[in-house]
């Protein structure tokens, strides 16, 4: 479940002038990155190395970066190189994911040995070959669900935004509402990690524009319908999971990573339309005995939930209804009011159901989005989560 990682290596200054020449940087630019002396604390190699032209030296190897750390006068050496580890291993560029099973996992070492000897010009014995000595600096966990239709993943991804609740520790939306609302993709977080939630084969089409017509014309085929899940692990969170690098190649993981995720900001249930998310109200919220003594047709819990889903929908997301019920109290009433918001969104979810309705005629400029009339089902069961 691995789409990409970045992992990087600290060498020494003789490793790192063998590299970046045989990499075919100009020796100018090679003998300024290793002898600049100037007061700045961190060096990078200009002049990057095209990431296609890259790609056709070693598949699967997407990008190489040289840095010099200068900390109290003694310098240090980092090369780092975003691999896509399926690719890698098959030598060709897929849609699918890495999954870390023990047979990839070993065939991931082989392979990458023999790819960097190959790429540095170095011997089979050099600790640079051998993939445990590298550290992770950001891996990115994924999950691909299969929607009916491109409707269904441009409405997925959107309703996605409404569910988040922009939470403490410096999260934010970078996408989520305003003029990017039909854009394809949902980006949150902080800069220690990131959940992504995007139509694969959109950004296919505005990505991959550089590559052969007819790997461009498969992946097209690979990424149709799909709505692509992912945890960005960067470097402060890598850093509080794992030490080794093996110890990221694991399913367990990275089902954890997405699992917690996914549940906590967007959840496993179903979006209904308003009609029937009513219908399960009803079921949910009956009248009590005195209610139907006092002849009421419904209940005032099943009225209760009703207006605050509505609310929801017309405030376009669950972020926004929250800003402006809280803005009816005071700060020092926030506290508790947020508490009872929270709590009326958990009582909904444990009906099956997202607080996050679909609207009714909902469309994308002038179309209708072709939508089942009842409910947009989650692409990950409850049942299953992603583990």
């Amino acid at each position: 479940m691995i789409h990409t990682m970045t992992i990087k290596y600290n060498l020494d200054r003789e490793k790192m002038a063998h590299i970046t020449e045989t990499l075919g940087y100009d020796k100018d630019s090679i003998n300024s990155f290793l002898n600049d002396y100037s007061n700045c604390s961190q060096f990078k190699l200009e002049n990057s190395l095209d990431p296609m032209n890259l790609s056709l030296r070693c598949q699967g190897v997407h990008q190489f970066k040289a840095y010099k750390l200068n900390t109290n006068g003694f310098d240090s050496f980092y090369v780092y190189l975003k691999l896509e580890p399926l690719t890698l291993i098959n030598g060709i560029q897929h849609i699918a994911l890495f999954e870390c099973t023990d047979d990839n996992i070993k065939r991931l070492i082989d392979v990458f040995g023999e790819a960097i000897q190959s790429l540095f010009e170095l011997s089979n014995k050099d600790e640079l070959t051998d993939l445990s000595n590298w550290q992770v600096n950001r891996v990115d966990y994924s999950y691909d669900a299969r929607m009916n239709n491109p409707d269904e993943v441009t409405a997925f991804i959107n309703l996605c935004k409404w569910s988040v609740v922009e939470n403490s520790y410096n999260e934010k939306a970078y996408n989520g509402y305003g003029d990017n609302f039909f854009d394809y993709g949902l980006l949150y977080g902080n800069k220690s990690w990131q959940l992504a939630i995007y139509d694969k084969h959109r950004q296919v089409e505005d990505v991959y524009v550089d590559i052969d017509e007819d790997t461009r014309n498969r992946l097209l085929s690979e990424a149709e319908n799909i709505v692509r899940i992912e945890f960005r692990a960067k470097k402060n969170k890598v850093n509080s999971l794992k030490s080794s690098l093996i110890d990221f190649l694991s399913e367990t993981v990275a089902k954890e990573q997405l699992d917690n995720t996914y549940d906590k900001y967007i959840g496993y249930e179903d979006f209904y339309s308003a009609y029937y998310a009513e219908k399960k109200l009803k079921e949910a919220f009956p009248l009590t005995k005195n209610e139907r003594k006092g002849n009421r047709l419904l209940s005032t819990k099943y009225e209760e939930y009703r207006t605050f889903m509505i609310n929801i929908m017309k405030h376009k997301g669950l972020n926004n209804a929250l800003e402006s019920y809280l803005s009816s109290y005071t700060d020092d009433e926030n506290a508790n009011a947020k508490l009872r918001f929270k709590s009326r969104i958990k009582k909904i979810r444990e009906l099956n159901m997202s607080p996050v309705l679909i609207p009714d005629d909902w469309r994308y400029g002038e179309k209708r989005l072709n939508l089942p009339k009842d409910k947009l089902k989650n692409p990950i069961p409850k049942e299953m989560g992603l583990v």
